[in-house]
């Protein structure tokens, strides 16, 4: 098929190429245990996570380093001690995690990949850090 006829697909990488929430998931039961909230369950700690992720998400955009930010702003929020510098890096340090995990392209892309673009003009979406979706792009290999 010639390039003019093809159609254009739009291919979101994270959850779709390769696994990335699972890691923010993972991120997240790290945080609450460092937490240790005395009242509140990992679902009520989420609630006030995404209260601050929706208010600094049109300022900071996505990432594991604007998660971090968001740990941090949460710990301070929730903590029911006082905190030291070792609380609020070992918040920052479970989103940091993040970008150490592998990137790994889930079972059937490749295939499917090479099967599209033989038909279609493939783009990859990203709303996440440009940065760190660079590198993930350039560890997947795709």
């Amino acid at each position: 098929m010639s390039g003019a006829g093809r159609q254009h697909l739009v291919i979101d990488a994270d959850d779709t190429l390769w696994e990335n929430n699972i890691y923010f998931e993972r991120a997240f039961d790290r945080f609450c245990a460092l937490l240790a909230h005395s009242t509140l369950s990992p679902d009520g700690v989420r609630e006030v996570l995404d209260e601050i992720e929706i208010a600094n998400i049109r300022i900071n955009g996505y990432g594991a380093a604007n998660f971090a930010r968001n740990l941090r702003q949460c710990l301070e929020k929730l903590s029911e001690r006082h905190l030291s510098d070792a609380d609020f890096d070992a918040a920052v340090h479970c989103a940091h995690d993040i970008l150490l995990q592998p990137v790994e392209l889930i079972e059937g892309v490749p295939q499917t990949l090479e099967y599209l673009a033989a038909r279609h003009e493939l783009i990859l979406f990203t709303k996440g850090d440009p940065q760190e979706q660079r590198a993930k792009i350039e560890r997947s290999g795709v």
